[in-house]
């Protein structure tokens, strides 16, 4: 062998400085019958490094491009085939470093399987620069990991798979250099020339196509299932043995796919959305949640790993954002000056999600609200001490004024009006806004002062000013005086609860029905609305004395029989004393009753024809939609006649003679649809008002009492958080023709929902 640094045997060459002279030149012939072949390469000591050599040939290629033409060809061969040369870098690879790998990647229990010697071998592979190895080479190295796999398995069950102990007891092992198996330098001459493949997983969607062909266009035909099954064993055998039962689950049945690419698409989209705090007080308020039932809520929805409800302390920065400025509060009342709720009102109304207001509408806005109040009696009398001594201060009566936002108004630069938002539960509470309460008894007096210190604020408002969208807007607010009932009215007109405090007509005169309706109307008094809700109870209870008086002419004796009876066949208490609540006669027993006019006229002895064209009346005047004053005004005649031809004897109530005579008339003063302008939110806010401070209130002091009460009732009403609470379903309602008759909308009427049933829905009246 020669003994110059090119290392090639039949080298002829004496020193290195001959290994690149040119020597004489050669025949075409001669080069011809050249013939180079894979050889075997000896490294001498401290030379195991070829990647500094393949450079520097390739640097030095113009130099030794003119030398012998069999020279050329070899260095070319040797350039372009694949080596595989030993690397002397294992001391910085140690059985610590792929125990580590191990621990970190958590499969030390199951160290030997062939997903984990994989990541194992991935690990060498990369950290020893292994991508040129040969095919060879390769299984040597995964057999030299699987007998590593086998010895760490063995004495990581005899650390007790502790990792302490284990490092304790092995230090040594650990600290040792990885042995990696010993190379043959062998010449790869089955090698191509170019850039190697890409692995398949990281090819393009067109290259793995052109690939697989390969496969499917084979001469050897093969079928679907013989696909699958090779697919299967070939994942089985890599090692991904849950893929496989994966892929048996999916073909189990023919529906099997669908259903998991289902769930997988679920899962996607499904995911727990969090409340936010405005989200989160609405969810407490409707549910009518103490914060310690809250926090319960909460606390078990996070066991379960649904950590969807912020904290309490969120609820209660939310609460803060529904309390208007100037709130008085004392022991006996508390107060919100009208203009600042108002101002309150309006800027909430406008963050709700629903109000999209087009710029061209942005000239002037206007708020219509229903106003109105109302007494109660039979409180419950806390065991608090008043902090003057008044002994004549009592908390057993309570008068309570209330407002409803009804509609939001924008007028363009033609004064035409466009309906922005419309409050679609007028008969409820969630949007009955307290203005005051005070703990005294409802009389004339008390009515006269606190209804006018009210009217007198609202002649010195002014319109509010808000940021909406980046635009300053201004926003007037007109109140309707219409959430009253006929104690209030008579009070309002100083009239006697007998008389018509519309016409000034008598009990005597009023079923004289051609004289009545040439009396003058007092056109301030139409201001008042109808009263629909105790209209309905008003009517029912004139229904049941005439029937009293039918047949049997012992009063006793007949109330007796109908209360028997309704209370057999329909389940109602009907003129039942109730001690310290009046009676049994509310808005909902009068529902009932007109809702089964047959059997209410069986038990009762009253006209069939009579009840159901009150009960018309009264769906008109309750559906919150618009009315034709003029086919009421005929029809409403039309049902008095009726009433006088039928029960000449029995003089007509003012209720019943408030709106069979002067229904109409007041209608057309109305500004809205009569139906929303009830005072169903009124009488159903005493309920609440009761609910509130027994539940929801502090006991230490009647001021903290009265504070959380009027709190409560802010945020309950809130009309940004009332808007994004659960609205319970309407009750549809039925109507007849004749209904149909009396209304200027006559398409899509098949079910009118009755905004009566909001109230009646929600709490009973």
């Amino acid at each position: 062998m020669c003994s110059c640094t090119c290392r090639y045997e039949g080298c002829s060459c004496t020193d290195e400085r001959r290994r690149f002279r040119p020597g004489p030149p050669e025949s075409s012939a001669a080069r011809s019958k050249v013939s180079v072949s894979p050889k075997k390469i000896v490294f001498l000591p401290g030379e195991s490094d070829p990647d500094r050599t393949i450079p520097r040939l390739r640097r030095h290629m113009k130099e030794i491009a003119y030398v012998a033409p069999h020279i050329f060809k070899i260095f070319i061969l040797l350039i372009n085939f694949n080596f595989n040369f030993p690397v002397d870098i294992t001391k910085d690879l140690k059985n610590g470093d792929l125990f580590e790998v191990g621990r970190q990647n958590l499969f030390l229990q199951s160290v030997t399987s062939v997903s984990s010697r994989k990541i194992f071998f991935d690990f060498v592979q990369h950290k020893l620069n292994g991508n040129m190895w040969s095919t060879s080479y390769t299984n040597l190295v995964k057999r030299q990991i699987l007998n590593f796999s086998v010895g760490l398995s063995k004495k990581w069950r005899k650390s007790y798979r502790n990792t302490t102990k284990f490092k304790k007891n092995y230090s040594e092992w650990l600290n040792a250099t990885f042995k990696m198996p010993k190379n043959e330098v062998i010449i790869n001459s089955a090698s191509t020339v170019g850039r190697r493949s890409k692995q398949f997983d990281k090819c393009t969607e067109r290259t793995k196509r052109r690939k697989i062909n390969v496969l499917l266009n084979s001469n050897i035909e093969l079928t679907s299932p013989e696909i699958i099954s090779a697919a299967k064993h070939k994942i089985n055998k890599s090692g991904q043995r849950s893929v496989v039962q994966i892929f048996n689950t999916t073909t189990t049945t023919p529906k099997r796919a669908k259903k998991i690419k289902k769930i997988l698409k679920n899962s996607e989209t499904l995911k727990p959305i969090p409340y936010n705090p405005d989200e989160a007080l609405a969810f407490f308020i409707e549910n009518n949640l103490t914060k310690q039932q809250y926090v319960n809520i909460r606390l078990s929805a996070k066991k379960r790993n649904a950590d969807i409800f912020p904290p309490y302390n969120s609820i209660i920065n939310a609460k803060k954002q529904c309390y208007p400025k100037n709130c008085i509060m004392s022991e006996t009342y508390c107060e919100i000056k009208l203009q600042d709720l108002l101002d309150h009102t309006s800027t909430r109304i406008f963050l709700i999600p629903d109000i999209k207001i087009n710029e061209l509408f942005l000239e002037s806005f206007e708020i219509l609200y229903k106003w109105g109040c109302d007494g109660s009696n039979g409180q419950s009398q806390y065991k608090q001490k008043y902090s003057d001594n008044n002994n004549s201060s009592s908390d057993k009566d309570l008068f309570l004024f209330s407002i409803v936002p009804l509609q939001l108004n924008s007028f363009d630069e033609q004064n035409n009006k466009h309906i922005i938002w419309t409050n679609n539960r007028t008969s409820s509470t969630r949007f009955c806004r307290p203005i005051k309460f005070k703990f005294e008894k409802e009389t004339v007096e008390t009515t006269l002062k606190e209804v006018n210190s009210v009217e007198d604020q609202i002649k010195q408002l002014t319109p509010t000013e808000i940021l909406f969208n980046g635009n300053r807007i201004l926003v007037k607010h007109t109140l309707m005086f219409t959430m009253v009932d006929g104690k209030v009215c008579n009070s309002m007109t100083n009239t006697s609860s007998q008389k018509c405090f519309i016409c000034g007509s008598s009990p005597k005169e009023m079923n004289n029905i051609k004289n009545v309706i040439s009396f003058n109307v007092n056109h301030e008094s139409l201001r008042f609305g109808l009263s629909t809700l105790h209209a309905w109870i008003r009517f029912f209870e004139c229904l049941l004395h005439v029937s009293y008086r039918l047949e049997i002419k012992k009063w006793a004796q007949k109330k007796k029989y109908v209360q028997d009876r309704f209370r057999a066949e329909l389940g109602l208490l009907v003129d039942v004393v109730l001690q310290g609540k009046g009676n049994t006669n509310d808005g909902n027993t009068a529902r009932r009753f007109f809702s089964n006019p047959e059997i209410s006229s069986e038990i009762t002895g009253i006209n069939l024809n009579l009840i159901r064209r009150f009960k018309n009346i009264f769906t008109a005047i309750s559906c919150g939609h618009e009315i034709n004053a003029e086919a009421f005004n005929s029809y409403a005649l039309d049902t008095a006649n009726l009433f006088v031809d039928l029960y000449p004897w029995y003089y007509m109530p003012a209720s019943v003679h408030k709106i069979l005579i002067h229904g109409a008339d007041v209608i057309r003063f109305a500004i809205l649809p009569i139906g929303k302008l009830s005072e169903d939110a009124q009488e159903s806010r005493n309920k609440d008002y009761k609910t509130i401070r027994e539940h929801h209130t502090r006991k230490d002091t009647r001021q903290h009492t009265n504070e959380d009460l009027l709190n409560m009732l802010l945020v309950s009403s809130d009309p940004y958080i009332s808007s994004i609470r659960i609205i319970p379903n309407k009750t549809n309602q039925d109507i007849s023709d004749e209904v149909r008759s009396l209304l200027l909308i006559n398409d899509s009427l098949d079910n009118i929902e009755s905004d009566l049933n909001d109230s009646f829905s929600e709490m009973d009246i």
